[in-house]
C-alpha cells in the first residue's frame, strides 16, 4: 500500500460526532438557511473549461469534455504545452487568477501523484478554489520522484510525470476590490462586546457565504470571546459587518465499553513506565478544564508492577490501548501515517472531539466518559476523530456544505476502522454502551434532498447510508455489494481531488469519474456507485441511471510490446450493435497518425469496426509511451456515446533510446517543426489524394495528435 504524503500544515478545528450537541455556527447571523442559492446554483466555477475548444492548448488532450467532477485527459506533459503558464493560462481567463502548490499524495487507484493547488485572487486566497491534477508516474516507483520544483509549478520530468486527470474548482468572474476598506484594527468593532483578545486575522475572498452567489472580501478572525470562548468570524472588510461566526469546537458523544485486562504498548523512562509509545501519549486531564498536555498528566506507574486502577482510571488505558491498534489500521490498511498523537481522556467529560492537527503533524484530541455514566471511547469513535484530522487536509469543517460531508466521511472511515478490528461489520456508530447514536443502515436522514439546510451532523448522514448501500448492497435497489477495500480506496482517491468546500454533488461527480476510469462502466462497481447516489437522492443525470441502460466499454491489451506491432481492442456493450459501420475510432498521442489497423486508418482515425486491430506500431522517439484508443459509438437515439482506454506502449527488450536520455542528449523539438519533420519523413503514413492538376498530390498534414494542420499543393513529377 502506498503511503500518502502529508505536507500542509491546517488552520485547527475540532468536530462534534452527535447531533446532540448541535452546531454552534450560525448564531442568528446568516440568512435564513431555506433561502437563498446553494453553491450548484451559482454559475460561476470552472467557466473557462466548461467552454474549452480548439483554440485551446488543451484540446487536444481532452477526452471527456462535459465532465464536472475529474476530467480524463490524455497524458501529457508541460514541456508538451510549451509551459506550467501555458497550462494554468488554459483553465482560467483572468490573469489576476493565479495558483499556488499546496500538496501531494500518492494515488491509491493509478500509478501517480496528485498535486494540489490553492487559487488566489490578486494574491488574496480564494476559499473553495484551485484544481488538482494527477500526473503518472512511468517507473512505477513514485515515492522516488523528485518533487516540485517551485511553489506554482508542478513536476515537470516529461519522463516522470505527464498530466494525465484535472480536477478542477476555479472561480472565476471575480470583480471585488482586494484593499479592505475597514482596518484591521477596527475588526474587534465588528465581533461582539465581550471580546477578551484577537489571536489571529487573515485577508481571504468568499463566494456564496450569505447564499447570494456574491463574491466578498473577508477578514477571517480568530478571537477569545468571555461570552462565547473561542470563536472564529468572518467579517467583511469593506462594510465590518459580522457575516458568519462559530467555534472551533464542534462536540460529539462517544460510547465505551469494558475491555478487560489488556496489554499496554507503553514505555519505560527511567524505573517508571508511561503511557506512551513512538507515536502516541495519552493523557488524564479529569477536572482541568483547559486540556493541558502536559508530560505530567501521563500516568506513570513502576517499572517493576502492573498498571493498577490507582494509576489512572481503566478508561484512559482503554483510550491508550484502542487508539494504538486503530493507528495501525490507518497505517496498514489506508496507508495514512500518525506521526505525533496526543489523546487525552477527561472524565468529568460529556463529548468528545479534535482540538487540532493532521496526521503528518501533532493532533491533540479530547475523550469525554460522563454520558449516561459512561466513558465515551471505542473504535469507531476514535476512527471517526482520527478521520477529522485526515480529511481536514482536503476538506474545510467551518462551512455547512464541506463540514457535512467530514461527519459523513468521519462515519465512514470510524466504521471501516472497527470492521477491521472487530473482523466484522457493525454499521451502527455508539451502540457498544448500549448507546445508539447513528445507524447507518437506518439512519433518522436518508436522503440529501431532505437535509440540504439541516446541521452538518444530519446533513452527513445520508453519506454514511451510501457508504452502506455500497458495501452492503440492496438487491430492491439494483444494488451489487462491493468490496469494502475497493471502495475505500475509491472513496479516499476521490476526496483527494475536492475543493475544500465541496458538497454531495462534488463527491458523486469524482467517485463517478474515477470508478468508470478505474473499471469502466460495465463493471458492477460502476453500477454500484452510481445506483447508491440516485438512492441517496443526489441525482446523477447519468445515462445509465434506469436499472435496464446498456454499457459500454473498451477490453483488450492496454500495454504492449513496441517489438509485436499488435494492439486489439473491442467494444464490449449489450447495446444492440445497429451498424458495425458506425463506430469511428481515434488513437490520440504521439505519431498518432502513423499507425495502420486491419481495417485501415485514415490519419489518426478508424471508421466503423466493432474492433480496433493495430498491426503496425509506428516508431516512437522514445519509450515508454502512451497513446489513447477512443471510440465512438451511437445509441438507440442517434446519440453517440464515448469511451475510451489508454494504452502502455514498452520497449520490451531495451534496445531503443529510453526517456531520459531523449531529453539528456538533445532538446525536444519544437511543437512546429517536430509536426512537419514527421510528416514528411513519414509522407507515406499520411491520406495522399490524387487529382490531375499540373501532376500534383494534395498532402493532408495531421499533427502528431491527429489533426490537420496545414494543407498545402506540393508540385511532384510523376515518373
Amino acid at each position: 500500500m502506498n503511503r500518502f504524503l502529508f505536507l500542509l500544515a491546517l488552520i485547527s478545528f475540532s468536530y462534534g460526532i452527535s447531533a446532540q450537541s448541535g452546531d454552534v455556527g450560525l448564531g442568528g447571523i446568516n440568512p435564513n438557511p431555506n433561502e437563498g442559492y446553494s453553491k450548484e446554483d451559482c454559475n460561476v466555477r470552472n467557466i473557462t473549461i466548461a467552454n474549452i475548444d480548439s483554440t485551446n492548448l488543451l484540446y487536444e488532450y481532452w477526452i471527456e469534455d462535459k465532465s464536472k467532477g475529474v476530467i480524463n485527459l490524455h497524458p501529457f506533459s508541460i514541456e508538451d504545452i510549451g509551459s506550467w503558464a501555458n497550462f494554468t493560462n488554459s483553465i482560467k481567463s483572468d490573469t489576476n487568477i493565479t495558483f499556488v502548490y499546496t500538496q501531494s499524495e500518492t494515488s491509491r487507484l493509478f500509478t501517480g501523484v496528485y498535486h494540489r493547488f490553492q487559487q488566489y485572487y490578486k494574491n488574496i486566497e480564494v476559499i473553495d478554489g484551485g484544481f488538482t491534477i494527477m500526473t503518472e508516474n512511468h517507473d512505477d516507483d513514485v515515492l522516488s520522484r523528485p518533487g516540485p520544483p517551485c511553489q506554482e509549478c508542478p513536476p515537470v520530468d516529461p519522463c516522470k510525470d505527464e498530466v494525465a486527470l484535472l480536477s478542477p474548482h476555479i472561480y472565476e468572474n471575480i470583480s471585488i476590490s482586494v484593499t479592505p476598506t475597514i482596518s484591521i484594527l477596527n475588526i474587534g468593532q465588528s465581533l461582539d462586546t465581550s471580546v477578551a483578545i484577537i489571536s489571529g486575522t487573515e485577508l481571504k475572498i468568499v463566494h456564496n457565504l450569505t447564499k447570494n452567489c456574491e463574491y466578498k472580501l473577508v477578514y477571517k478572525v480568530a478571537y477569545v470571546s468571555e461570552a462565547e470562548g473561542d470563536m472564529i468570524g468572518w467579517v467583511d472588510a469593506h462594510t465590518g459587518q459580522l457575516l458568519y461566526k462559530h467555534s472551533p469546537y464542534l462536540f460529539k458523544n462517544a460510547p465505551t465499553a469494558d475491555h478487560g485486562v489488556k496489554p499496554m504498548k507503553d514505555t519505560q523512562i527511567g524505573s517508571n513506565t508511561v503511557l506512551q509509545n513512538n507515536r502516541l501519549k495519552c493523557y488524564e486531564v479529569s477536572g482541568d478544564h483547559n486540556i493541558p498536555f502536559n508530560s505530567n498528566k501521563i500516568p506513570a506507574s513502576p517499572d517493576n508492577r502492573d498498571w493498577n486502577s490507582n494509576d489512572a482510571n481503566p478508561e484512559t488505558f482503554q483510550l491508550f490501548w484502542m487508539a494504538d491498534q486503530v493507528l495501525y489500521v490507518f497505517a496498514d490498511n489506508l496507508g495514512i501515517q500518525f506521526v505525533d498523537v496526543h489523546m487525552a481522556y477527561r472524565g468529568d467529560y460529556s463529548n468528545s472531539h479534535l482540538i487540532e492537527g493532521t496526521p503528518d503533524k501533532p493532533s491533540y484530541f479530547v475523550f469525554g466518559g460522563n454520558l449516561y455514566g459512561k466513558s465515551m471511547v471505542e473504535y469507531d469513535y476514535i476512527g471517526h476523530e482520527l478521520g477529522h484530522s485526515v480529511f481536514e487536509r482536503f476538506l474545510s469543517y467551518r462551512f455547512l456544505e464541506g463540514g457535512s460531508l467530514h461527519e459523513g466521511l468521519a462515519d465512514i472511515l470510524g466504521t471501516y476502522i472497527e470492521s477491521v478490528l472487530q473482523g466484522s461489520i457493525d454499521w451502527v456508530i455508539g451502540d457498544d454502551v448500549p448507546f445508539i447514536d447513528r445507524d447507518l443502515e437506518n439512519p433518522t436522514y436518508n436522503c440529501y434532498s431532505n437535509v440540504k439546510n439541516l446541521d452538518k451532523h444530519s446533513r452527513g448522514q445520508p453519506l454514511g447510508h451510501w457508504f452502506y448501500l455500497c458495501v452492503n448492497g440492496s438487491s430492491i435497489d439494483n444494488i451489487s455489494p462491493m468490496d469494502m477495500d475497493e471502495f475505500m480506496a475509491l472513496l479516499m482517491e476521490a476526496v483527494v481531488t475536492l475543493g475544500s468546500n465541496a458538497d454531495y454533488p462534488d463527491l458523486m461527480r469524482a467517485t463517478i469519474d474515477l470508478v468508470t476510469k478505474k473499471y469502466g462502466t460495465c463493471s458492477s462497481q460502476f453500477r454500484t456507485i452510481l445506483n447508491a447516489w440516485e438512492k441517496i437522492c443526489v441525482p446523477t443525470f447519468h445515462r445509465m441511471v434506469n436499472p435496464n441502460a446498456k454499457c459500454l466499454d473498451l477490453v483488450g491489451n492496454t500495454v504492449v510490446c513496441e517489438e509485436n506491432n499488435t494492439i486489439q481492442l473491442c467494444l464490449v456493450t449489450d447495446y444492440p450493435l445497429l451498424n458495425p459501420d458506425f463506430t469511428d475510432w481515434t488513437i490520440i498521442g504521439e505519431n498518432s497518425t502513423s499507425f495502420k489497423s486491419v481495417r485501415g486508418m485514415i490519419g489518426n482515425s478508424q471508421y466503423g469496426g466493432t474492433c480496433i486491430s493495430i498491426y503496425k506500431i509506428p516508431e516512437m522517439p522514445f519509450y515508454p509511451q502512451a497513446i489513447t484508443i477512443k471510440c465512438r459509438y451511437p445509441d438507440l437515439n442517434g446519440n453517440y456515446i464515448t469511451v475510451s482506454k489508454r494504452v502502455r506502449i514498452m520497449d520490451c527488450l531495451n534496445d531503443d533510446l529510453p526517456c531520459h536520455e531523449y531529453y539528456n542528449g538533445s532538446s525536444k523539438p519544437g511543437s512546429q517543426d517536430r509536426d512537419i519533420n514527421i510528416t514528411f519523413a513519414e509522407a507515406n503514413h499520411h491520406e495522399v489524394n490524387d487529382f490531375a492538376t499540373n501532376n500534383s498530390l494534395r498532402l493532408i498534414i495531421y499533427d502528431l495528435m491527429g489533426n490537420i494542420v496545414e494543407q498545402s499543393d506540393i508540385q511532384k513529377s510523376i515518373n
